[in-house]
């Protein structure tokens, strides 16, 4: 179990595919994010960057994901 001093409670969905869903709020700004478990980094879709004020750095590197399509990502400092 996660050892924390604080404890917070989080309300999810659990969608009819098994996922689940959380409304989140990333640099102030709100959204509805899917929540995966098994990740071991959160991603968000590069043209979400403006909308929720990220700060793209560095270039592109390969990435995996569930499917067979080859994916890139960018690290985000905020």
């Amino acid at each position: 179990m996660f050892n924390s001093p604080y404890e917070i409670e989080i309300e999810l969905r659990l969608t009819s595919s098994q996922h689940l869903l959380g409304d989140f709020e990333v640099n102030g700004q709100e959204g509805v994010f899917l929540i995966d478990t098994g990740a071991s980094n959160s991603c968000m879709d590069e043209g979400l960057a403006n909308q929720f004020n990220l700060s793209i750095a560095g270039d592109p590197q390969p990435m995996t994901g569930a499917g067979n399509e080859k994916l890139s990502a960018q690290a985000s400092n905020k």
